[in-house]
């Protein structure tokens, strides 16, 4: 407990840019949330899910229930891993999610999940 405590003790100082990064991960993590959720929801065709979950962390037919607490927790974990990281590795691994949500949203987009909570 103590060592979460003393992180952000090895923290360096949060500057806008952060903040920007940070509000753009969250921006397409809120996104690809609502498009797991609309894609959880499509109906079955031929006796099969229309569409199959690739995050192997919430399986390939999750429930809202999986979903929501996924997204929640990684969500949250995101900012807080993002507020006690050193300046350089904190700005490497905003710049890394965001590539990985933008990739995962645009792939969504073009295989048509929409975003609808």
């Amino acid at each position: 407990m103590l060592l979460f405590v003393s992180c952000h003790a090895f923290a360096d100082e949060w500057h806008t840019q952060d903040t920007i990064l940070e509000a753009t991960y969250l921006a397409l993590h809120i996104t690809d949330w609502a498009q797991t959720r609309y894609a959880s929801r499509q109906t079955y065709q031929n006796g099969n899910p229309h569409y199959d979950e690739a995050n192997p962390i919430i399986g390939t037919h999750p429930s809202y229930g999986k979903i929501n607490a996924y997204f929640i927790v990684t969500g949250i974990g995101h900012v807080w891993l993002s507020s006690i990281m050193p300046e350089r590795a904190r700005s490497m691994f905003q710049y890394v999610t965001i590539g990985v949500e933008l990739d995962s949203t645009i792939h969504n987009v073009q295989i048509g999940i929409h975003a609808k909570f």
